[in-house]
């Protein structure tokens, strides 16, 4: 509701809106107008940011309404120093550690200096396009450009080559990277017919006359989705005939889920109840007993960056640049390279290596040893399509969706995947229908299974390493501290905490860039039952420094610009999804061919992809939103560009 000097009402979807004489925002109150929750100045900035606890957030600016610094609720205080053309030059967190950037007469970021005093440098082309990225290691990333303006390869001292060809309708057609080649076909109507990965049968997509995805075949194998009047799925069908059900109710919510035989047998179900929010306040079912999460003996302690120290007994310890560098209880020790990647986890007590970790120039992880054991990875777009161990390929089935999957091979069989709304596996038949592995899940991703499977893809389908970390893209997850290890890439944008998981919504959220969290039930039919994708309810945050409305579902701070959109649906690349957000130095962007995260903290020199898909903004920058059109390549995502 918004209420002006005049009394004219009219809804608004985030809460009330309050506005003084002059058509000022005063505060905004939440929809039960239980407290304020935004607070403004006379020139409409964001001042104060309050949650529903009354813990309050501030915001100071400068003379050009530049964002100078933050507050948060424990003290913690981030400034930001900007140039004479009021650019961000200098990020301080709240131990005075500083982060800094330069840029050439172009805007474009030359240098980037991390709080650990590493320091990465950009080269461009006369197109102003990145053709060259310098690390403090001296390993190098180098971008090759074709006619189109497309990037034809990367070259990474470090991993490798990875080219790309493309058709006229700057659609992907190949990208052959160390570890093997896939290729793609198009329909009539530019969605993906076939995708060819490395040495597997071919891929084949189905739609229906709503360019809904409804069959996805690979030799044998067929996966088939049926959908109701209201466009939601309501039915999967996996390749051994097992059948995964959904029910809703009118606020589109999942009620229930069965799976059940080909012949009609329940293996199992799941029934979700909501409360008057729209929160997700209970489920029931499952293939195991409910478990509890372990509980807490000690008092948590976090410093003013707020990196959790102390927790259950184990004392945690982080480099400048806010990621883990050891985790006492678990004696573990963690190393990042100058690239702001996870490498290695060592027994910090005997210095013996527990697992290492190697990376594209994309920022997708291709391979894993941990415990002396290899495993590779070739990728359509983010997602595993083939894993490699001892020399042997093997192929997973998976969907358009991000951590959409229905079938994987490993040395004892292939194994169909039953999965919940947050897209956790609670489940893995066999090519009889039978159950052979079992997972349950405390709402934080704590777990116990039944069942001899080295299935790795778990709580919300991310990676589970085994060695109490799962990997979630851009940072790594503990679901023992509840919390990710390494600051959140996307700064500011994500909330002033930096390493919570999903804020604190994990029976609804899920986040598998590690980046910013997603309504689960939302996200590209992801889990074979849900709605098909046809847009994606994530985070708008309010508001140019200007505070210009946009449409908002939580106010995060001011300078907070956000670009969403999506094309397609389940029919494009990766369910087509792209996003990008600025906020105290920070941008960040997920896409259907990669993600661009950070290179380190506020800055975001992304890793990029080569198709953002096109998206929009509601939102008017007026320093610098990332605003682009269908396809872009990721030197354009490498760094901030004007409008």
């Amino acid at each position: 509701m918004t209420l002006t000097d005049t009394s004219i009402r009219s809804a608004q979807s985030d809460g009330i809106l309050l506005k003084g004489q002059s058509g000022a925002h005063i505060a905004t109150r939440d929809s039960t107008s239980r407290l304020p929750r935004v607070a403004y100045n006379a020139l409409d900035r964001i001042t104060q940011n309050t949650d529903p606890l009354g813990q309050s957030t501030n915001y100071a600016y400068d003379g050009n309404g530049n964002l100078i610094s933050v507050v948060d609720p424990n003290g913690g205080k981030t400034q930001f120093s900007f140039d004479a053309r009021n650019r961000r030059t200098v990020r301080t967190d709240a131990l005075n550690q500083a982060e800094s950037v330069t840029y050439d007469n172009m805007d474009n970021v030359i240098t980037y200096t991390d709080r650990k005093g590493q320091q990465a440098s950009y080269q461009y082309d006369a197109l102003n396009r990145v053709s060259k990225a310098t690390y403090a290691d001296a390993s190098t990333v180098t971008f090759t450009y074709d006619a189109g303006n497309r990037v034809s390869q990367i070259l990474d001292s470090i991993s490798g080559t990875i080219t790309r060809s493309y058709d006229d309708f700057d659609r992907l057609v190949q990208e052959l990277t160390p570890q093997g080649s896939v290729s793609y076909t198009y329909d009539a109507l530019g969605r993906r017919a076939t995708m060819t990965p490395g040495s597997q049968a071919q891929i084949t997509y189905t739609y229906d006359n709503a360019n809904r995805l409804t069959k996805i075949q690979q030799g044998s194998e067929t996966m088939s989705i049926a959908y109701e009047a209201a466009n939601r799925r309501t039915s999967l069908t996996l390749p051994n005939g097992v059948i995964t059900s959904c029910t809703y109710d009118a606020g589109n919510q999942v009620t229930g889920i069965i799976y059940q035989t080909a012949g009609g047998a329940t293996l199992s179900s799941l029934a979700y109840t909501y409360d008057a929010a729209g929160r997700r306040s209970s489920q029931t079912g499952g293939f195991l007993p409910d478990m509890l999460a372990t509980a807490s003996t000690t008092v948590g302690a976090f410093d003013l960056n707020n990196r959790q120290t102390q927790w259950n007994g184990m004392v945690l310890g982080y480099d400048k640049n806010g990621d883990a560098s050891t985790n006492a209880v678990a004696s573990q020790s963690y190393t990042f390279d100058a690239r702001h990647r996870l490498v290695q986890i060592q027994n910090s007590g005997t210095g013996a290596t527990l697992a290492t970790f190697e990376y594209d120039p994309l920022g997708r992880r291709t391979s894993k040893t941990i415990a002396g054991n290899t495993t590779s990875f070739l990728y359509d777009g983010v997602d595993a399509v083939q894993e490699t161990q001892s020399g042997t390929n093997y192929s997973i089935l998976a969907g358009l969706g991000i951590d959409e999957r229905y079938a994987r091979s490993e040395t004892s069989g292939r194994y169909y995947f039953l999965t919940d709304v947050l897209g956790s596996t609670l489940g893995l038949s066999d090519s009889s229908g039978t159950v052979q592995q079992k997972y349950v899940y405390e709402p934080y991703g704590e777990m116990q299974s039944q069942g001899s499977s080295n299935n790795p893809y778990q709580y919300t389908g991310r990676e589970n390493d085994g060695i109490g970390l799962y990997y979630y893209r851009a940072r790594y997850y503990s679901p023992s501290l509840k919390r990710l290890i390494s600051e959140d890439p996307l700064g500011l944008a994500a909330g002033v905490s930096g390493y919570g998981y999903v804020r604190g919504r994990p029976t609804t959220h899920i986040d598998p860039t590690g980046e910013i969290d997603w309504y689960s039930w939302e996200v590209a039919g992801k889990f074979g039952m849900l709605p098909v994708f046809t847009g994606l309810y994530l985070i708008v945050y309010e508001t140019d420094k200007f505070g210009t409305a946009c449409s908002c579902d939580d106010s995060v701070g001011p300078g907070v610009k956000s670009l969403v959109s999506v094309v397609g649906g389940g029919s494009s690349f990766g369910g087509g999804v792209a996003v990008a957000a600025e906020a105290g130095g920070s941008a960040a962007a997920i896409g259907g061919l990669g993600i661009a995260s950070a290179a380190v903290g506020g800055w975001e020199i992304g890793r990029g992809f080569n198709l953002a898909w096109g998206y929009f903004s509601d939102c008017k920058s007026t320093f610098g939103a990332w605003i682009y059109d269908v396809t872009h390549d990721e030197s354009d995502l490498l760094g901030p560009r004007k409008k």
